[in-house]
């Protein structure tokens, strides 16, 4: 796994909702898939997805997780 997300992710910093934590969960995802583990990648997808659960469906970042999160269903 990518340990600069991890970092992201461990260390909210002085700006915790900055758009950086949700988007590395985009990235820990990606890395999960690439090393082939479906269920830690699942969970990466799907902590995004309640994160912006409530975002405009028209996010092109949105749209295309939930295309991947599709793929490895």
């Amino acid at each position: 796994m990518d340990t600069q997300f991890q970092k992201i992710l461990s260390n909210p910093g002085i700006d915790p909702v900055s758009i950086l934590y949700p988007l590395a969960h985009i990235g820990v995802a990606r890395a999960y898939a690439l090393q082939g583990n479906k269920a830690a990648s699942k969970r990466e997808y799907q902590t995004f997805l309640d994160l912006w659960k409530d975002a405009d469906s028209d996010v092109p970042v949105l749209q295309q997780a939930r295309r991947e999160y599709a793929l490895i269903q």
